[in-house]
């Protein structure tokens, strides 16, 4: 790309990536993300700053090491043998089916517990993939808010903020229910709690550091 822009290229990368990557690393706010993501406490869309490095290295220790995919190692090949047995031999719809292992890996790995088969409880994991699936559309929505501010009102009419609010509501459930499982075994919301149990951690309370961070990771 060098080649084709010129080194004016060159220096805006070593501008934007070496000398300035630390103002580039923030998010911009916006509504959907104050909404849905906890006041910008989910740590993927918080501004860089302690509170940002702090939860990354959490989940970076405590999740995505080698060490905790070695101890969570059963529970995917647990996973990986329903979704091969669940109907028996039948037509599948495999992209579902995919989205629903891959989906139970990684709430396991957070929580504990399977978020489909045999032990899940009712309805639940539908209403939880609705509502991650509704997040992720609204996240990519343009609000007029988040460019004219004072024009907010507009975002309210469309029935756009009621509807964030209502996927917040909703994650807020799932979230909740994930961290209120004490029976689970040791996974990541336990570990989250061993870290933050003195009540603060970078300013913030530990439920919502735990239900924005688990929405991230999900």
């Amino acid at each position: 790309m060098a080649d084709k822009y010129g080194p004016i290229f060159c220096f805006l990368a070593k501008k934007c990536y070496t000398t300035s990557d630390k103002v580039f690393a923030t998010r911009p706010r916006s509504l959907a993300i104050k909404l849905m993501g906890y006041d910008h406490g989910s740590f993927v869309f918080a501004p860089y700053g302690p509170y940002w490095c702090d939860v990354r290295k959490l989940a970076m220790v405590e999740l995505l090491s080698n060490r905790q995919l070695e101890m969570h190692k059963h529970s995917f090949m647990g996973n990986g043998q329903w979704a091969s047995n669940k109907d028996g031999p039948a037509l599948a719809e495999m992209k579902e089916r995919f989205g629903n292992l891959s989906l139970n890996v990684v709430v396991r790995a957070i929580s504990g517990k399977p978020y489909f088969g045999t032990h899940a409880c009712g309805d639940e994991p539908k209403r939880g993939k609705k509502a991650f699936d509704d997040f992720m559309i609204l996240v990519g929505l343009f609000m007029v808010s988040d460019a004219i501010p004072f024009l907010g009102w507009l975002d309210t009419v469309k029935g756009f903020t009621a509807r964030m609010k209502r996927v917040a509501k909703e994650e807020h459930r799932q979230n909740r229910l994930s961290a209120n499982d004490n029976g689970a075994e040791q996974d990541f919301i336990h570990a989250m709690l061993s870290v933050i149990d003195d009540g603060q951690f970078s300013g913030r309370d530990p439920e919502t550091i735990i239900k924005g961070t688990c929405s991230n990771l999900i």
